[in-house]
């Protein structure tokens, strides 16, 4: 039986997945407690007042932080956040943006967190507004929301098709980020290529790529995952076979649903994969980890006994990546 209104209209056509998967993603959202429920808000930039930018920026101050805005069921706010960020961690949150460069068209500005701890999506944002400015700042201020120990943003994939201009802009004096954009020579080495340096280029058959490796994550951590637009927009997500015999996988109809959250969700793994030898940990638990490391010893030679023996390295140590 269909569980809502629109599953009586959705398309029944070849979708990414089962619709049954689809539809258990749905149905565990909300059979969620009240209090567990993901909740509409967004977030407010904090400023150093004390800095004041050039005349014609964009941001008159420095932005040192991120307030996060709950609106509870509110789904005309921008943002949807299903866990806060856990301070003191390394190497656990990932975003990808799915940006608009322009003020017309029926695209969203979508931009997502992947927990690597956890294995779900926490945050995030889906927007459109006459300013595209105000998406990339909001994605911006989650990413910042989202950033790990002693780090400013989350490492920062982006869709450079279409987001030469965000990455300009987050370039900037007005952000400084471009320590945390994600170049494209770390992407697996199938998904690299094109003519930008930061960023994936989703041209030249690597979206479908991309599709094969957010079809497997879905599977593997669906279950986990809390965010109903997703789930909405799947149901959409159909494949059609072109006169070549290729897939193409789009929405079955751009004027009234969209695929910026499943490109964002996809791509926000991606990101993930783009640090596959970096596991999440703690702070303290690496410090830990530091304290019971051997200290390192090189052997010498004693010239009073004729023998070789060993010495202990000062102030250094094996490292724990």
């Amino acid at each position: 039986y269909p569980s809502s209104i629109d599953d009586m209209y959705s398309v029944s056509g070849n979708t990414l997945i089962s619709s049954n998967l689809i539809i258990a993603g749905e149905r565990k959202i909300w059979a969620l407690p009240q209090h567990m429920q993901p909740r509409y808000g967004h977030f407010l930039p904090v400023y150093d007042m004390t800095i004041t930018h050039p005349v014609g920026s964009h941001l008159s101050h420095p932005v040192i932080g991120s307030k996060w805005v709950p609106m509870g069921d509110d789904k005309t706010e921008p943002c949807v956040m299903f866990m806060p960020a856990e301070a003191g961690w390394k190497w656990r949150y990932y975003q990808y943006t799915d940006p608009i460069m322009a003020d017309e068209g029926f695209s969203k500005h979508s931009s997502t967190i992947w927990d690597a701890h956890l294995r779900t999506i926490p945050c995030m944002v889906n927007m459109r507004t006459d300013d595209p400015y105000d998406s990339y700042i909001q994605a911006q201020l989650m990413g910042m929301h989202y950033a790990p120990h002693d780090k400013h943003f989350a490492p920062h994939l982006i869709e450079n098709n279409i987001g030469k201009l965000l990455i300009k802009y987050l370039q900037g004096h007005e952000w400084n980020a471009t320590k945390s954009l994600v170049p494209n020579f770390m992407l697996p080495d199938y998904l690299q290529g094109g003519g930008e340096q930061i960023g994936i280029d989703t041209h030249a058959g690597r979206k479908t790529d991309v599709i094969r490796i957010g079809k497997s994550m879905l599977m593997t951590h669906g279950s986990n995952i809390y965010i109903a637009e997703l789930w909405r927009q799947l149901k959409y997500f159909t494949g059609k076979t072109t006169s070549s015999n290729n897939t193409v996988w789009q929405t079955s109809d751009r004027r009234k649903h969209g695929d910026d959250v499943v490109d964002s969700s996809f791509g926000a793994y991606v990101c993930r994969l783009c640090f596959q030898g970096r596991m999440p940990i703690r702070v303290d638990e690496e410090k830990e980890k530091l304290k019971r490391q051997a200290p390192v010893v090189r052997r010498v030679w004693n010239n009073d006994t004729k023998t070789v023996g060993f010495a202990r390295v000062s102030n250094q140590r094996r490292t724990v990546l």
